[in-house]
Order: structure tokens, then sequence, then C-alpha cells
């Protein structure tokens, strides 16, 4: 299972500069596209997180594949790849944003919709009620909201936490990646 694992974030690792460039508004040659893409295989962080299992390596890929199709004009697809992202939604967030920008409304209710019929196959999976998760969810936000520098050995405990400094970057952030 450790094997398959590894292997689907490897090979979505590997896929994600390619699916990338086929958004881009230019056209980049060849040897331009091996430059970024050796370059990003080349970042440590990226070695570190295939050894650690990380599924954030999964979420980028459906992150830029929601991205490329919407820019294609496939909507739906866009929706449902992007409502599948948004299960680590801090990774999300920031096309959500993008696309808020964009008038993309019907890609973001359909991403929003996938994300409810999942809340709501919790609800069945686990027997429980949905005002309960929804209410505990609301509650672990809460939480984490109101952390403020967590653990400053790590390199994000330097950064803003608090709400409004975290919007302001990821809108700046959006800005600058996305037009």
């Amino acid at each position: 299972a450790k094997a398959i694992w590894i292997s689907t974030i490897v090979c979505s690792l590997l896929s994600i500069p390619w699916i990338l460039f086929c958004g881009l508004p230019i056209k980049l040659s060849l040897s331009g596209k091996l430059v970024i893409a050796l370059s990003y295989y080349g970042l440590t962080g990226l070695s570190i997180a295939i050894r650690a299992g990380q599924p954030a390596i999964i979420i980028v890929l459906l992150i830029v594949s929601a991205y490329v199709l919407n820019q294609k004009n496939f909507r739906f697809l866009s929706g449902l790849i992007l409502g599948l992202a948004l299960s680590k939604f801090t990774l999300a967030v920031p096309l959500m944003v993008y696309l808020a920008y964009r008038k993309q409304w019907f890609t973001l209710i359909i991403s929003l919709g996938v994300q409810f019929i999942g809340l709501l196959g919790l609800v069945f999976l686990v027997n429980g009620s949905l005002p309960l998760i929804i209410t505990n969810y609301h509650d672990h936000l809460t939480r984490l909201a109101a952390a403020d520098r967590i653990n400053l050995l790590h390199i994000s405990g330097y950064f803003p936490h608090t709400a409004d400094e975290f919007m302001a970057i990821g809108l700046v952030l959006t800005t600058v990646l996305f037009g």
C-alpha cells in the first residue's frame, strides 16, 4: 500500500508543471518548460513531502488541474476537481478567490456542492447528525483561527497568522500568480 501511495504522489509531482503549462497564457519553448520543470523537481521540500507521504502534492495536482480546466472552459469538470481539492481547503482557497475575482460562479458552486455531498456522505458513514458534524468543524476552525505563532521552530511560525493578515497575503499572492 505504501509503494502505491508513494507512486501516486511521485506521478502527481511529475505531472504538475506539465499540466500547468497547458493553462498558461503564453507558450514556452520545450527548453523553457524543461528548465522550469526541473527547477520545480529539484525543490528540497518536494523530496521531503514524497518521503513523508504528504497528500498535499495530490491536492496541488487537483488545484492545477482545476485551474487549467477552468481556463479551457471545462467549468463543470473544473468544479468537480476543485471540490475534491477543497478537502485541504488551506491550499485550495487561493484558487477559489481567483475564481470569485473572475466571477466563475458556476465552478465555485459545483466545487462547494461536491464538498457538501462529501459532508453528507460523512454523516451517513459515521451515522451521525449533520448539525453535530458542522458544529465540530466550526469548533475546529475556531481553534485554528485562534492559534497564534504555533511552533516557532517551523518556518510558518514567522509569518503573519491573523485572519486579516492571512487574507491580505492570499489576495496579493493570488493576484500576482493568476493576474
